[in-house]
């Protein structure tokens, strides 16, 4: 489970704040015990005859898109105000985890999440629920300094090897998706850091 957060981490921002004090306080784009609680929601509620969990990060939200949808009792508004509680799909699991202090109740997993982007100033949780799907996204609308995360390095170095190198090449490249590479691609033109130079095949990236 810590290396999907830590996986998340490299590829959100962090900024630092002077406080006054000698030890600077650090924030992240979005807060990490919410993060957590996904990442365990995922992983407990998942149903394990279908796809595998995806989690698409975004220069300015993160999507958590899991196999299995609601029980046909359970509706999204039951879950935000905890009228009803969800059972686990996989109850072994949620047991380990609750042995292991992951999980401290069945159910309010979202609840909490939804309690800390408030702490953070951060919208709720978007809930999209299909019959064999369960989407949430978490939306950042932190202002930060712009600086360059992870994954916009690995890009940049990725171009100052092969400046005609395509969107899909970098994705394959990185094994994430051809969408996420233009997501960061156009935040790095944002920053004035990368410009495309023709709208051709024949085209380059050029790094300023």
């Amino acid at each position: 489970m810590e290396e999907v957060i830590d996986f998340i981490k490299a590829y959100i921002l962090k900024e630092f704040i002077i406080t006054g004090n000698p030890k600077r306080e650090e924030r992240w784009q979005y807060p990490i015990e919410a993060v957590r609680e996904l990442v365990i929601n995922a992983i407990v509620h998942r149903d394990y005859r279908g796809f595998h969990s995806q989690f698409k990060i975004f220069p300015k939200k993160i999507e958590l898109i899991n196999s299995g949808g609601l029980p046909f009792d359970l509706t999204v508004e039951d879950i935000l105000d905890g009228s009803k509680r969800s059972e686990p799909r996989n109850r072994l699991i949620a047991e380990i985890f609750r042995d292991c202090g992951f999980i401290e109740r069945y159910g309010s997993g979202i609840q909490r999440a939804n309690l800390q982007l408030l702490e953070y100033n951060l919208p709720p949780l978007d809930i999209e629920v299909k019959e064999n799907t369960f989407k949430l996204t978490l939306f950042s609308e932190v202002q930060v300094t712009p600086q360059v995360t992870a994954l916009e390095v690995k890009i940049i170095n990725i171009i100052k090897k092969d400046n005609k190198i395509s969107i899909r090449e970098i994705a394959e490249l990185l094994e994430i998706s051809s969408d996420t590479v233009k997501e960061y691609i156009k935040r790095l033109k944002d920053k004035d850091i990368l410009i495309r130079k023709g709208k051709t095949s024949a085209g380059y990236w050029e790094l300023l």
